[in-house]
């Protein structure tokens, strides 16, 4: 989510991050070329990628006209992809004591969000956003998981990879588990005017924004076949 796009300065891996660029653009395409039923998962996947490239679209243009106001125009999309994503996993994770812990995190966090835009603690991008959104998710995919392995066993649980809520998860499940360490690294040691920092950030940054929108485009193609629903005792 929210990728930076300081690839364009590096010619030696332009061509690496165009493709990236284009693979951000390919779920949204098979978004509207889906034949199945387009369920909510999907359709907030769709505003979940629609979300993170127009944060990068924005930010370029907010950029060419003041350096500074780059920065805050990320932590806004921060908030806004916090709040998409707490939609989409409310409608994958069932019991109601998992959503309330959904509810809970996803409010404190959006707290801090709000209260760091507005106290103006500086006006660049704060890694530590995406650090702690990355954390959550994390946390909520888990609880994903958890939820399909207690469930009582039968023939819908064996095959729930079959659903495109599981193909969904894991995309963002492998975003941000994969970036997670690069944005603290960011965090601490701050991006600086390292080229070889730069180069190294976007390459792996890029391979799991990929990644990420590898696995969006499969569950756009995905049946809604996985019947979902739970047993009393998981309520």
């Amino acid at each position: 989510m929210l990728p930076y796009i300081w690839a364009l300065k590096l010619p030696s891996i332009r061509f690496f991050y165009s493709i990236v660029a284009i693979s951000e653009l390919l779920p949204l395409i098979l978004f509207f070329f889906r034949k199945q039923k387009k369920n909510r998962v999907i359709k907030l996947a769709f505003i979940c990628q629609l979300t993170s490239i127009l944060s990068d679209v924005i930010t370029v243009v907010v950029r060419k006209s003041n350096e500074s106001y780059g920065g805050i125009s990320l932590n806004v999309f921060s908030i806004v992809a916090l709040v998409v994503l707490y939609f989409l996993y409310c409608s994958v994770v069932q019991p109601a004591r998992l959503r309330k812990f959904i509810l809970f995190s996803a409010g404190a966090l959006a707290i801090y969000f709000i209260i760091g835009l507005f106290a103006g603690y500086d006006d660049s991008f704060n890694s530590l956003n995406v650090v702690l959104l990355a954390i959550v998710v994390i946390m909520w995919s888990i609880l994903f998981f958890y939820e399909q392995v207690t469930k009582p066993m039968d023939e819908n649980q064996l095959t729930f990879y079959s659903s495109p809520d599981f193909w969904v998860v894991c995309a963002y499940l492998i975003y941000f588990a994969g970036t997670f360490f690069l944005f603290i690294f960011i965090k601490i040691n701050g991006k600086g005017t390292d080229t070889n920092f730069e180069y190294s950030y976007n390459l792996i940054n890029g391979i799991f924004v990929v990644l990420k929108n590898v696995l969006l485009s499969v569950a756009m193609f995905t049946k809604n076949e996985y019947n979902r629903r739970l047993s009393p005792a998981n309520k």
